[in-house]
């Protein structure tokens, strides 16, 4: 992670609290108040996204939530202005910094197919805040992405999203960020296409080395 005040837009999730690296156990699916503060949205001039701490400072999101006049993060009922914002131009991912001091959620290992997974995230309106599916992956390394869309190497799952959930967490059974959701597969029912836990620590490492 940064060594630095960074913070990552992310989405909001309901199911884990941070484990310590020998915990194992599945997380408890209970509503976790250190979870949900850990996620919520990013909120710009005509729509919004979701988001989630992955430092005290700095919020992970989808790499399109972000770069718009105005946008400010609201995580666990409070509004925080953008200091800082990157998005990478490899994958669809971004990354804000605030003046805060939240709970976060760390990075997990990548998935494997079947996989057990759940998105955290805000979908059509804000009163679903950290509406949560669950699902497995399908498919692992898309290899053909729709036009005009980069979603190679990317995953895709069988759990709910909609507008609005894009930059959510995508976490495993254990509580840990694999991926973040992005978009919906055209013409295809409940395919989530997430950016895998690979490229979004690719993408943080250059941001890092940016500042």
């Amino acid at each position: 992670m940064c060594k630095k005040n960074i913070v990552i837009v992310m989405a909001v999730m309901t199911i884990m609290v941070i484990l310590p690296s020998c915990a194992i156990s599945p997380i408890n699916l209970s509503f976790d108040s250190t979870i949900l503060d850990s996620c919520g949205i990013i909120t710009y001039g005509y729509g919004y996204g979701s988001c989630v701490a992955i430092e005290p400072n700095l919020i992970l999101t989808a790499g399109h939530c972000i770069d718009h006049a105005g946008a400010y993060i609201q995580i666990g009922g409070i509004q925080y202005d953008i200091i800082d914002q990157w998005k990478s131009d490899d994958h669809d991912v971004g990354f804000v910094r605030i003046n805060g001091n939240l709970p976060y959620i760390e990075f997990g290992k990548m998935p494997e197919l079947l996989d057990e997974v759940y998105i955290i995230g805000t979908p059509r309106e804000p009163k679903f805040l950290n509406f949560i599916t669950k699902g497995v992956i399908c498919k692992l390394n898309l290899v053909e992405s729709p036009p005009y869309i980069d979603w190679e190497n990317n995953f895709i799952c069988d759990a709910m999203a909609w507008r609005g959930n894009s930059g959510g967490p995508v976490l495993n059974k254990y509580g840990y960020i694999i991926g973040i959701y992005v978009g919906l597969f055209p013409d295809v029912d409940n395919f989530s296409v997430c950016v895998p836990v690979r490229d979004i620590k690719a993408a943080l490492e250059e941001y890092c080395n940016s500042i």
